[in-house]
């Protein structure tokens, strides 16, 4: 057996010169990148952050020579901080296969060696949408690259729609959806089922906890002069100390503090602990299906649940109608599967999963109605359908 192998660490050699290196090959791998740094580091135009969605470096363009004087199959292995249009050369026949990598660290290599020659069945799903223009992203994708005021000013009135609820709100059509993955073996899911569980009628979290009573503090002010830098002091350039030039222009009297700064405000209602109100992390109904391996090799699947709110209009505490999104993400788990075997999934809703944030009321209110309740394998790709009635968890 001949093995040859070459490298190209850069992509400044002209294949051109040397044709026959790629198409002698049995298979190319190019690997482009998309990174954003801190400003020191520049390439061209980019100075730190990305200018655009695309990959960077010439990657596009080493993709499309490489696919076309391969004499094997060319996998593009994606090494970038955020999502890359791909549109430039994913349909190209040369290109057999993307690995969407990332940033993966000192094992790099060798992850994707075991994942490309079948060692490791992969299973990783898209923490993002890979749209096929940029623009599909929405107007808030562009860099602002000129000032659009005195002081630049982006206003983020997307609101919930970031990623693939702003993708489904606007029906438009992805290249790869958010949750999308591949696998050397198949999956499906079947036997849905929804489990509520019995709990307390109430629209609102349970009253928040009793707060730990907090120290006494000394709360008097020292002498400012025990705030002036110390005799014999070296300072080092542009470093920031807790120091005073001089006591001389300080004021005496009481400090003129906004209007309602001394007014106590109650605590809210939504918090209590670490990530808000206890209550919003109870459990109101368990969602089980049944996962069966399908193929012929073993391996992880990630099931992905999601709701859609109700379709009767849903009116908050300031008389304004609620804008859902089509579907949100509230759960997923990975799970292993043998060839042929089936298993369970089962996975919670919560409180806070089927609440909505009030802004009049500054609390999490569950609102009434039917919710659709879907289990899939990409926000695209939805297996089994079900409903469950917030009137029915009471």
């Amino acid at each position: 057996m001949r093995n040859r192998l070459s490298d190209y660490p850069s992509n400044y050699e002209d294949l051109d010169k040397h044709p026959s290196r790629a198409a002698d090959q049995d298979l190319c791998f190019v690997f482009i990148n998309s990174d954003g740094g801190e400003g020191y580091v520049a390439w061209k135009d980019v100075k730190g952050d990305r200018n655009d969605l695309y990959a960077q470096k010439g990657g596009d363009e080493l993709v499309q020579k490489v696919a076309a004087k391969c004499g094997g199959p060319t996998i593009v292995v994606v090494h970038a901080v955020g999502p890359v249009i791909l549109e430039k050369w994913i349909d190209l026949p040369g290109v057999k296969a993307v690995l969407y990598a990332n940033l993966p660290g000192q094992e790099s290599g060798n992850a994707l060696a075991s994942i490309i020659f079948g060692d490791i069945n992969p299973s990783g799903r898209l923490p993002y949408t890979i749209a096929k223009n940029e623009d599909d992203y929405g107007p808030t994708s562009k860099i602002l690259y000129r000032p659009n005021a005195v002081i630049p000013q982006q206003n983020f009135s997307e609101g919930l729609y970031v990623d693939y609820r702003y993708f489904d709100k606007h029906d438009i059509e992805p290249r790869y959806e958010f949750g999308f993955g591949l696998s050397y073996t198949t999956f499906h899911l079947s036997s849905l089922f929804i489990h509520p569980l019995a709990t307390e009628y109430s629209t609102l979290p349970a009253k928040r906890p009793e707060s730990i009573t907090p120290p006494h503090l000394d709360v008097s002010i020292p002498d400012a002069r025990e705030a002036l830098w110390p005799s014999n002091f070296i300072a080092l350039k542009k470093y920031i100390y807790p120091y005073i030039d001089s006591v001389d222009d300080i004021k005496t009297g009481k400090y003129p503090y906004p209007v309602g700064y001394e007014i106590a405000q109650p605590l809210s209602q939504a918090g209590g602990a670490e990530g808000g109100n206890p209550d919003l992390y109870t459990p109101l109904a368990v969602v089980q299906a049944s996962l069966t391996n399908t193929g012929s090799l073993p391996g992880d699947c990630v099931v992905q649940l999601y709701i859609s709110y109700p379709s009767t209009p849903i009116i908050d505490s300031l008389g304004n109608t609620v804008d859902f999104p089509v579907r949100v993400l509230r759960a997923f788990d990975k799970l292993f599967v043998t060839p042929e075997k089936r298993v369970e999934v089962s996975l919670q809703l919560t409180r806070k999963d089927l609440s909505f944030w009030d802004v009049g009321l500054q609390n999490w209110v569950l609102p009434m109605g039917d919710f659709e309740v879907q289990l899939g394998f990409s926000s695209r790709d939805i297996q089994q359908k079900g409903k469950i009635s917030t009137e029915a968890l009471f």
